[in-house]
């Protein structure tokens, strides 16, 4: 866990560590600099389903694009999951944009754009 609260990939193992937090995840590719090891990850949390009609602001959102926010005077979302893990599994709990739900944050985004 960082300080802001939020937590961060520390080792990549290859088998289960004998005690604390893990995540089974699986490695797409991995790469070689001068001094350090780099890899690419799928996460096991990718899915999140919105009524029809709410996806393509909520992907905007979550990909750090908005039409109308782009402007470089405007600060861009920051979106994050709340994910819960057990034993290597993860469930996607809720995922927020600005610290509200994101069907909230959508709803908003909705009834502005509509003003």
């Amino acid at each position: 866990e960082d300080a802001d609260g939020f937590a961060r990939f520390s080792d990549l193992l290859t088998e289960a560590p004998a005690e604390g937090a893990f995540l089974n995840v699986r490695v797409n590719y991995c790469w070689l600099d001068e001094d350090s090891i780099g890899y690419r990850i799928a996460m096991p949390v990718d899915r999140y389903y919105l009524p029809e009609g709410e996806g393509p602001i909520a992907e905007q959102a979550t990909n750090g694009w908005i039409p109308d926010l782009d402007n470089d005077s405007l600060p861009l979302p920051q979106a994050y999951a709340l994910v819960r893990i057990l034993e290597g599994e993860a469930a996607l709990e809720e995922v927020y944009v600005d610290d509200l739900p994101l069907r909230e944050w959508v709803g908003i985004q909705a009834t502005s754009a509509g003003d």
